[in-house]
């Protein structure tokens, strides 16, 4: 074991990271990296925050790092609510934070397939303000998914038709329009980070960042 093995600590994961340490550090670095498999973990967790895809093996990091690797990298914090993985064709919810609740439906036993792997679908609430938004994630055809909006009043249970819902990806507006019998889709979404944005009144009530791999 090499001498300086002890746990890595937060300052060094993150001055890694960012290609601040010098050679001879990075390679002492990386020598105890090998040998420490959370501080490994760490390190996938947060470039699965900080980066557009894995490059690095990514395993089954516990939610707890990937929270943990958010905390290291505050200024990041609102590129994302949520990071869902497309892969192995199934659908999975990577991360989301404590205001988000996630259900995985699954198909009644008489209509499984077991040639087919599940879940396909997931779906995740919030609430913005008395609205309770639903987020229905589909996995489709090929590494895309579908995005299903609806929109209910907390109190009256109703469903919501005067809402407008915009799509953006990289500062730019892919599709908008207004809630029709309290929902509406987006289809045909590929990996990549997106912002959806609800709209009461001509102002922002509420807004949500996926993170989608």
């Amino acid at each position: 074991m090499h001498p300086d093995n002890k746990s890595l600590s937060d300052l060094e994961i993150a001055a890694y990271m960012e290609g601040r340490l010098s050679s001879e550090k990075k390679e002492s670095f990386e020598r105890r990296l090998s040998e420490d498999r959370q501080c490994m973990d760490m390190l996938v967790a947060i470039n699965r925050v900080i980066t557009r895809k894995d490059s690095l093996p990514i395993g089954d990091v516990p939610q707890h790092l990937i929270e943990k690797a958010i905390e290291m990298y505050p200024e990041r914090r609102g590129i994302f609510d949520i990071i869902v993985d497309l892969g192995r064709d199934i659908i999975d919810v990577l991360y989301a934070p404590s205001d988000i609740n996630v259900f995985t439906p699954l198909p009644a036993p008489d209509l499984r397939n077991a040639g087919i792997s599940y879940p396909k679908m997931v779906v995740l609430t919030k609430s913005f303000d008395g609205i309770n938004v639903e987020f229905n994630i589909e996995k489709t055809a090929g590494n895309c998914c579908d995005i299903k909006i609806a929109a209910i009043d907390g109190g009256s249970k109703v469903l919501i038709n005067n809402l407008r819902v915009e799509l953006i990806s990289e500062g730019k507006e892919l599709v908008s329009g207004l809630l029709k019998n309290g929902g509406m889709i987006f289809e045909d979404i590929k990996p990549g980070r997106y912002t959806i944005k609800i709209y009461k009144n001509r102002k922002i009530h509420g807004e949500l960042t996926i993170k989608i791999i």
